[in-house]
C-alpha cells in the first residue's frame, strides 16, 4: 500500500517513471492488487506507452470484471492508439455495467465522430448530455460532429452551452470562431479567436484560425502577423504556412509566397491548396509553366476545387493559349458559379480569341459579382474600345482607374 500510495505523489507531481517503478513494486509484493494495476495503466498511458497501460487495465479487469471505469479507460488508450472500434467495444461494456456513466458515452461518441459515424456521434453525446446536462465537453464533441456535418448553427449553439457551463474553455471558443467562419460571420469569429488565445498562451490553433479570419477580410498584414505566431509556436503545419503563403501574395510579395508554398509542400506533399498558392505566385510572376505544372498537381490532388482551374485558366491567358484556358475558366465557373475572377478571366481568354461581344458578357458577370475588380473594367474598356463604343470604353477606364487598377 505504501508504494502505491507514493507511486500516487509521483504521478500528481508528474514523474511517471517514478511512479511506475513504485506501482510495479506493490504489484510485486501483492500481484492481485488491482488498484496499482490501474494507477500504473494511467502512467503508463501519460508517458504515451499505450500497449503497456492497456495490459495494465485489462489485468484490473480481470481482477475487477464489473469495474466500468476500467473499460472506459481501456478504451481511451484504444482511441490513442486509432483502434477506434476497440474505444467503442470498451465503451459499450463500460455502459452495460453503468449506464451514468456519462464520459463512457462521450468517449464512444468520439470513437464514431473519428469513423465519421456521425448518427452514432450525434446520439452519443446526447446521451452524455441527457446524463450529465453539465458535461461540457459532451457539447463540444456535439458541436464538432455538427460543424463536420455542415450544421454550422448547430454547431454554435453546442459551443455555446459549453462556454456557458465552462467560461474559460478555450477550446470552444476556438472550434466557435472556426464555425462563425464557416458561416463568414467574420467579426464574431475574430472575437472569439481572441478571447481563445487570452484564455489559452501559445494557443496556435486560434492564432491560425484568426490569421485565416484576416485573410478573409483582406487584411494580409494581420493575417502575416497571426500566422507567424502560429509557426513560431507549432512549425509543422504545412496549411498554416500555405495560408501565409496566400497572405504574402496578396501583398504582391510573390518570391514569400513561393517560399511559404515550398515549406507547407515539404511538409506535406499531398496539400491542394498549397500547390494552388503556389501556381498563383508564378502566374502573377509570369512564369506560366511553373504555374501551370503546380496547378495541375493541384487538380490532380482535388478535382472539385475551383481555385486550381481558376489560376491555371489564367496561367494559360498569359500563355496565350486561349482554348485551354477556356476549358478551365469552364470548369472553374460550373464548380463555383458566383467566381468573378473566373470570369473576368475568361472574358481575358475570350478577348485572346477576337471575340469581343463574349468578353464583355462575361466581364460584366465578374463586375456584377465583385464591383470593386478594377481589371474586369479595364479589360472591358478595351473590349468596348474595339466595338468603337468610347463612351463606355472611358467609363470603364475611369472607374478601373478609380479603384486604384494599374495596368
Amino acid at each position: 500500500m505504501a508504494y502505491n500510495t507514493r507511486g500516487s505523489a509521483y504521478g500528481f507531481q508528474g514523474d511517471m517513471n517514478k511512479a511506475i517503478e513504485d506501482f510495479t513494486e506493490a504489484i510485486r509484493l501483492d500481484p492481485k492488487f488491482s488498484t496499482a494495476y490501474c494507477n500504473r495503466g494511467y502512467a503508463y498511458e501519460s508517458n504515451r506507452d499505450y500497449d503497456k497501460a492497456i495490459a495494465d487495465f485489462t489485468e484490473t479487469i480481470r481482477l475487477e470484471p464489473n469495474n466500468a471505469m476500467m473499460y472506459w479507460c481501456r478504451g481511451v488508450a484504444y482511441d490513442r492508439m486509432g483502434e477506434w472500434d476497440k474505444t467503442i467495444a470498451d465503451c459499450t461494456e463500460a455502459i452495460r455495467f453503468d449506464p451514468s456513466l456519462a464520459m463512457a458515452y462521450g468517449m464512444r461518441g468520439l470513437a464514431h465522430a473519428k469513423k465519421r459515424e456521425w448518427k452514432n456521434a450525434i446520439a452519443d453525446y446526447s446521451c452524455a448530455i441527457q446524463v450529465d446536462p453539465k458535461d461540457a465537453s459532451a457539447f463540444l464533441g456535439r458541436a464538432d460532429v455538427f460543424a463536420a456535418t455542415d450544421e454550422p448553427e448547430k454547431a454554435i449553439a453546442d459551443y455555446a452551452e459549453a462556454v456557458r457551463l465552462k467560461p474559460d474553455y478555450a477550446e470552444a471558443y476556438c472550434r466557435r470562431g472556426d464555425a462563425y467562419t464557416a458561416k463568414r460571420e467574420l467579426d464574431e469569429a475574430i472575437a472569439d479567436y481572441t478571447e481563445a488565445i487570452r484564455l489559452k498562451s501559445g494557443y496556435a490553433g486560434a492564432y491560425f484560425g484568426r490569421g485565416t479570419v484576416c485573410l478573409l477580410k483582406n487584411d494580409p498584414d494581420n493575417a502575416i502577423a497571426d500566422l507567424t505566431e502560429a509557426i513560431r509556436l507549432d512549425p509543422k503545419q504545412p496549411t498554416v504556412y500555405s495560408s501565409r503563403g496566400a497572405a504574402y501574395a496578396m501583398k504582391n510579395e510573390y518570391d514569400k509566397a513561393i517560399l511559404d508554398s515550398t515549406q507547407a509542400i515539404r511538409l506535406d506533399p499531398k496539400l491542394p491548396d498549397a500547390y494552388i498558392c503556389r501556381g498563383a505566385a508564378y502566374v502573377l510572376k509570369n512564369d506560366s509553366a511553373n504555374a501551370i505544372a503546380d496547378l495541375t498537381e493541384a487538380v490532380r490532388l482535388n478535382p472539385t476545387n475551383p481555385e486550381a482551374y481558376a489560376n491555371r485558366g489564367m496561367a494559360f491567358v498569359f500563355k496565350n493559349d486561349p482554348d485551354k484556358a477556356l476549358a478551365d475558366l469552364t470548369e472553374a465557373i460550373r464548380l463555383n458559379p458566383k467566381h468573378a475572377k473566373a470570369y473576368g478571366s475568361r472574358g481575358m481568354a475570350y478577348m485572346l480569341k477576337n471575340e469581343a461581344g463574349k468578353a464583355i458578357t462575361d466581364l460584366t458577370e465578374a463586375i456584377r459579382l465583385d464591383p470593386k475588380l478594377g481589371e474586369a473594367y479595364y479589360v472591358r474598356g478595351i473590349a468596348y474600345a474595339r466595338g468603337r463604343d468610347t463612351e463606355k470604353s472611358q467609363a470603364d477606364f475611369d472607374r478601373a482607374k478609380k479603384l486604384g487598377y494599374k495596368p
